[in-house]
């Protein structure tokens, strides 16, 4: 889902130079994976039942907000914004 995210070694200076990503919403830079379900319709699956699929999203500590993909990297080009300006 967010293609930003995976962990890859970084340069302590780099890492340190780096902002947090701030909720839009509240300001909390705490953020938890949660997943949201969607069902897929048998007929439309193809199968005999129904199927859930789990789809992983990030939700905000500190206002519980659940964002979307686009909210996400809207909030990580703010941050982003914000090394360029020092």
């Amino acid at each position: 889902m967010f293609e930003n995210t995976q962990q890859i070694p970084i340069d302590k200076k780099i890492l340190d130079a780096a902002n947090f990503v701030t909720c839009f919403k509240c300001g909390s830079e705490e953020f938890r994976s949660v997943e949201k379900i969607k069902v897929i319709s048998k007929i439309a699956a193809g199968s005999k039942t129904d199927m859930l699929v789990p789809i992983s999203a990030m939700q905000c500590i500190g206002c519980k907000h659940v964002f979307t993909d686009g909210e996400m990297n809207d909030m990580i080009e703010v941050a982003k914004m914000e090394i360029t300006k020092h």
